[in-house]
């Protein structure tokens, strides 16, 4: 796996976009066991932006961005037999990762100097809600619900959105590496990830800074306690966060 990521380095790709049958979560631990981990972000401190199919794994998967993935018509490989004339149509999140990773090109072409955290915000960020024709997304299963962030992430990517998102949320490696620290992750497995020997802040980085196109809002919530007529003294606190 780490060979993979080293030869798409050494080749100078922009994008690079990964399909893999074994769901392996990205980041759960952060050791050189993890190829995924850690191929990803030496791919991403070079400036190659990276889409990985989330896995078929239906509520267990929380992407960041959702694409057209049913009944998709590409020419395949002549190792698969499955095959007619050279073409399949086939369904699932690779042909889902494969339409975002072509959209990457195209904006990397308009804004050269995006970061790939830049360019990952800018898809996420301008995904619509709902479908095209502007009718509602519903999520897989029964009974039916509407779609919402745990299933489609930012929504259905938005190309000419994501050409021009306005503002993005940017990262360096050096963002990625506070996140880490935040985790909690020790000096000796973060450089095993790195490739370098790191040492963490004196001061912990607080986890919610980490630069993501994440958004937190206030809510007013109306709340109701039943009096049990007992003669206490109660106190109201408010509590953010």
């Amino acid at each position: 796996m780490l060979k993979a990521f080293d030869e798409a380095i050494h080749d100078g790709v922009d994008v690079l976009s990964l399909s893999l049958v074994n769901y392996v979560p990205l980041f759960s631990d952060v050791d050189e066991r993890d190829g995924i981990a850690t191929g990803s972000f030496h791919v991403v401190a070079k400036g190659i932006t990276v889409m990985c199919a989330t896995g078929n794994n239906g509520s267990s998967a929380h992407p960041n961005i959702a694409a057209p993935g049913v009944n998709i018509l590409a020419a395949t490989s002549p190792l698969y037999s499955f095959t007619e004339g050279g073409y399949a149509m086939m369904s699932g999140t690779s042909m889902s990762t494969s339409h975002v990773t072509g959209i990457v090109p195209l904006i990397k072409r308009m804004h050269p100097n995006w970061s790939p955290a830049a360019i990952k915000s800018a898809i996420v960020t301008t995904a619509w809600r709902n479908g095209p024709s502007g009718l509602p997304i519903f999520a897989e299963g029964s009974p039916q619900k509407l779609a919402n962030s745990f299933d489609f992430g930012g929504g259905l990517v938005n190309p000419n959105g994501a050409a021009e998102p306005g503002l993005v949320y940017d990262m360096s490696a050096a963002d990625y590496m506070e996140y880490l620290c935040a985790r909690g992750h020790n000096n000796s497995a973060i450089s095993r990830l790195i490739g370098k020997i790191t040492t963490c802040p004196v001061k912990k980085p607080f986890i919610l800074d980490v630069n993501l196109p994440s958004v937190t809002i206030l809510v007013d919530a109306n709340l109701f306690l039943l009096d049990l007529g007992q003669d206490y003294t109660y106190k109201t606190v408010n509590i953010f966060g």
